[in-house]
């Protein structure tokens, strides 16, 4: 047999193994080598599991730059053909992959944006999701984020040092309403809302009225107005948040804006390069500017850079009181943007860890017939397997391995009944795999 052994033949060397079978009589029944099953019960013993570990694989054809370029000039001219493609991006990185491998990536492209959209349709942003809010406080600058649903709320904030978080229930918030501001009656959907305007970017600001901080708690008064100039009074009971929930929030977000503006940066620089490389050749064509102040130098990255370095904005942005700069509208835009892909992309891992868990469980498949149509592998296992398919009875076997002792066991245990249903569902899984085998030789044709 060649290639790697399935997880259902991984599985059946197990159970064959621990029957008491000789790794010659596991051989023959699977139809394998002696050597694979020594090889693989070896892996078991040694680090406790047969799946091999992760392989670096083969170097992917394109670079993840190549494919980047490749994506953006095909959104700028989507009829452009692969063969043009492949022209433009052999001009600025010289050989690149065939024309095949550029429409496999054009198309694992296009179905993973179909992927986003569709997920999007159905997601729900959840407080991770929330942006980042300057909030100015006498001399101090906050970064505030919130999310309101139907009934309860959380905040979180951050002071420059410390990150604070309140979570709310329904419970909380009606008690905390009626000891602030007894003589207020109102649907609690009116006045979370009211509360969810309050802690707004353009209203926070002046609605504080009041900041107080002990140890381990912060406290945020809030004054503000109903309809009917009705005062209305909220305080935010704040607790110090965990260490990896800032992270969560704040730390590792930003470093993916960091990397991502990176990398935007570098895509810019390539692009001013190709537009002088436009203009020279306009002017070599005798092209001239109309405009003298129009005129510009050709574009030197190193000088840019340098540049921005000694400019007097750098300096003033380094000031920590000037940091939250980085959570206005477009870093606000690009943080929201980073938490959905990041939401995606664990849904993504989430579904192939579960399609994953679902073609590997055994126990809980025992409900399904037992006696699959077309060729079956039971006439490869040995007796106890075969005898307890038929009869679907648990009972021990008459025969056992000289080297084992025979098992302890009360017929009707629960015990008994797992290992049966994992038995069964074991041969089950190995008549499918029997069943896909075949299907995939031409010559023979299934009716």
């Amino acid at each position: 047999m060649r290639g790697e052994l399935s997880s259902a033949q991984k599985e059946c060397i197990l159970v064959l193994h621990q029957e008491g079978l000789s790794n010659r009589r596991i051989a023959t029944h699977l139809s394998i080598s002696e050597f694979c099953v020594r090889y693989n019960l070896k892996k078991l013993k040694e680090n406790g599991t047969m799946v091999n570990k992760t392989r670096s694989g083969r170097p992917k054809a394109m670079t993840s730059e190549q494919e980047s370029a490749l994506i953006a000039r095909s959104k700028e001219d989507p009829t452009k053909p692969a063969t043009q493609l492949k022209l433009d991006l052999e001009e600025t990185y010289g050989h690149v992959a065939s024309i095949s491998v550029i429409k496999k990536c054009l198309s694992e492209w296009k179905t993973e944006m179909a992927d986003l959209l569709e997920w999007r349709r159905h997601w729900k942003p959840d407080l991770k999701a929330a942006k980042w809010a300057p909030c100015r406080y006498k001399e101090k600058t906050l970064l505030v984020k919130s999310h309101f649903a139907d009934e309860t709320y959380q905040i979180m904030v951050y002071d420059g040092l410390r990150m604070w978080q309140e979570q709310c229930d329904k419970e909380q918030f009606q008690q905390r309403t009626k000891t602030l501001n007894p003589n207020i009656e109102a649907p609690l959907g009116t006045l979370l809302h009211h509360l969810q305007d309050s802690v707004s970017e353009e209203n926070m600001s002046y609605s504080i009225c009041k900041l107080t901080q002990k140890e381990d708690a912060v406290t945020i008064h809030m004054a503000t107005q109903l309809e009917g100039a009705l005062p209305f009074t909220w305080q935010f009971h704040l607790k110090e948040a965990l260490h990896e929930e800032s992270a969560e929030h704040l730390t590792t977000p930003l470093m993916s804006m960091v990397a991502e503006l990176l990398r935007r940066q570098k895509e810019l620089f390539r692009i001013l390069k190709r537009k002088d490389a436009e203009i020279d050749d306009y002017k070599a064509s005798g092209a001239k500017v109309s405009r003298k102040h129009l005129e510009t130098t050709p574009f030197d990255d190193k000088i840019f850079i340098n540049n921005m370095n000694e400019s007097k904005e750098f300096g003033v942005l380094v000031d920590p009181n000037q940091s939250t700069s980085a959570f206005q509208e477009p870093g606000q835009d690009l943080y929201r943007q980073i938490k959905m892909r990041d939401a995606f992309n664990n849904a993504q891992l989430i579904q192939e860890d579960s399609d994953e868990e679902y073609e590997d469980d055994f126990s809980g498949v025992g409900d399904a017939p037992t006696a699959p149509s077309g060729p079956s592998w039971r006439k490869r296992l040995p007796p106890s397997l075969v005898e307890a398919a038929q009869t679907g009875t648990n009972q021990s076997p008459d025969r056992v391995s000289p080297k084992k002792s025979p098992r302890m066991s009360s017929p009707g245990s629960s015990t008994q009944d797992t290992e049966m249903m994992r038995r069964q569902a074991l041969e089950k899984k190995l008549a499918e795999e029997q069943t896909k085998l075949k299907a995939k030789k031409k010559k023979k044709k299934l009716f």
